[in-house]
């Protein structure tokens, strides 16, 4: 399958899950709550699973460690999605936008490393 194909599948995949957790966010399911966090935990969570597990599709190599590499960029943009979440809460009061955020966030940063990887092995 080719891979921009696979990234957009795996982004709607995972824009639907950050939705369903939200969804449940929303209705107070206090499972997703860890003290008064307004559920901003389970989402950053969710964002270090869904990194885990992209880095595990997407990798042509070492899929293993690559997917311990995502759970610290999934670390990374879970933190860089909040912050620019934060910046625009003003204008945007929608809970979804943080994972969304972070979701791009590590998408990027996965093709922007396996560009630099390539160089590096050629």
């Amino acid at each position: 399958m080719n891979k921009t194909l696979l990234t957009f599948f795996l982004s709607i995949f995972f824009i639907t899950i950050s939705k369903l957790i939200v969804i449940e966010i929303e209705a107070y399911n206090l499972s997703f709550y860890f003290g008064k966090d307004n559920g901003i935990f389970s989402q950053f969570i969710s964002i270090i699973c869904m990194s885990f597990m992209f880095y595990l599709v997407m990798s042509k190599k070492n899929r293993f460690i690559s997917a311990l590499v995502g759970i610290g960029f999934g670390v990374i943009s879970g933190i860089a999605g909040y912050f620019i979440y934060m910046l625009t809460f003003d204008f945007i009061s929608e809970k979804i936008i943080f994972p969304i955020y972070s979701i791009i966030f590590f998408i990027i940063i996965f093709f922007f490393r396996e560009k630099k990887y390539s160089k590096l092995v050629l």
